[in-house]
């Protein structure tokens, strides 16, 4: 039962960084100031949600 209780943790969390970095859409039109810089530590923090759905479905298959 634990794991199937990380693994749900692990879902909310990769749904909630998904629409954060579909929100953060000012990050793919480039400006050299701080808003950009700071849009970009955004996509890199949460764009570790990709990669958990990946293993998640993996998970849920075997």
């Amino acid at each position: 039962m634990k794991n199937i209780s990380i693994i749900s943790l692990l879902n909310v969390l990769a749904c909630i960084s998904v629409v954060i970095l579909h929100a953060n859409g000012s990050f793919w039109s480039f400006r050299s100031d701080n808003s950009w810089a700071i849009n970009n530590i955004i996509e890199c923090i949460f764009y570790f949600a990709v990669p958990v759905f990946f293993m998640i479905t993996k998970e849920k298959i075997l």
